[in-house]
């Protein structure tokens, strides 16, 4: 049976559909730093560097194949769906990829709960943010695709039985895009998430589950507040105690600014990472449209979560620990 980690491995999650991935790939930057506890400028910004579940497109909801893979105790990761919805490879050669990892290992992938494998001894960081600010990131990253690329994804989709449909178009506007978003479902049961899954369903799901002791919850807005204190946090809850003599490099060389520097870009030229600010969605969506997303919140969150999601665990205590 093949395993999704080894001993002392990180799964880390991701924010829905992928609207995270820069942020994924800012914590997983930072998760390298921690288990190797220095900086390696040739690691940095690599893609494909191997680490990642086996994806999915975001419009399944079928019971994931790999989600009997075991896991050697004590394994660790991050999880999310990809932005894009593509495949990154075959299951076997991501598999692969994984098992050649030598270090302790720690996973991305953009999985919603009930498609990834959950165990016991392995350790997992949630990542999210406030779904206006991830809006206005994703369409960055939707409206970076080449005609190819978008040819591809509507390939994958009309030729998947399951699927059976080309890839939506995306809106250059900002404020086109978040009232399709929040408007328009391309899974059956929901009610939104246009070009994949619900946000809202999404995080509802992880939030019921905050209070597994291998689950951590990492917010957007308090990695920007107060990167040292989130490392040290993560650094805590995988049992790493880091180097003092090596620490404020590491916190550097995780900072937003740097690795955005080391990031690839995307074929158009535009960069990978956006502005990595939040609340640019001011002035931008449509008040109705706000309005509706409050709507959607107060319908599908309980308090504690909106609130969590709206502003981070350092306004809101530790979401753990809320009953």
């Amino acid at each position: 049976m093949s395993k999704i980690g080894s001993a002392g491995s990180v799964n880390a999650n991701r924010d829905c559909c992928g609207w995270l991935q820069q942020l994924t790939h800012w914590l997983l930057t930072a998760l390298r730093f921690l288990v190797s506890d220095g900086v390696d400028s040739g690691q940095i910004g690599r893609r494909g560097s191997g680490f990642g579940f086996p994806p999915a497109f975001p419009s399944r909801r079928a019971r994931s194949p790999n989600r009997d893979r075991a896991p050697v105790a004590g394994a660790v990761g991050t999880a999310a769906l990809r932005r894009d919805g593509t495949p990154s490879g075959s299951v076997e050669g991501i598999f692969e990829r994984i098992e050649a990892q030598k270090h302790r290992r720690f996973l991305g992938s953009h999985l919603p709960i009930d498609g990834l494998p959950l165990y016991d001894n392995v350790k997992y960081i949630h990542v999210a943010r406030d779904g206006r600010d991830s809006v206005v990131s994703w369409h960055h990253h939707l409206t970076s695709f080449t005609q190819e690329q978008r040819e591809r994804l509507s390939k994958i989709g009309v030729e998947d039985p399951v699927i059976g449909r080309p890839y939506p178009l995306i809106p250059e506007e900002p404020a086109a895009f978040f009232r399709l978003w929040l408007t328009t479902p391309v899974v059956e049961g929901q009610a939104d998430g246009l070009p994949s899954l619900s946000f809202f369903d999404f995080e509802a799901s992880f939030w019921a589950e905050r209070h597994r002791s291998n689950f951590l919850f990492v917010h957007y807005q308090d990695l920007l507040d107060d990167r040292d204190g989130e490392m040290r946090r993560i650094a805590h809850f995988l049992g790493i105690k880091p180097d003092e003599r090596v620490w404020p490099s590491l916190v550097a060389a995780a900072g937003f600014s740097a690795v955005h520097k080391l990031m690839p870009e995307y074929r158009n030229r535009k960069p990978f990472f956006n502005k990595g600010t939040n609340r640019r969605w001011q002035g931008i969506f449509a008040p109705e449209d706000l309005m509706l997303y409050e709507m959607k919140v107060r319908e599908k969150f309980s308090p504690d979560l909106a609130a969590w999601l709206s502003v981070g665990r350092r306004a809101t205590g530790e979401p753990q620990l809320i009953a």
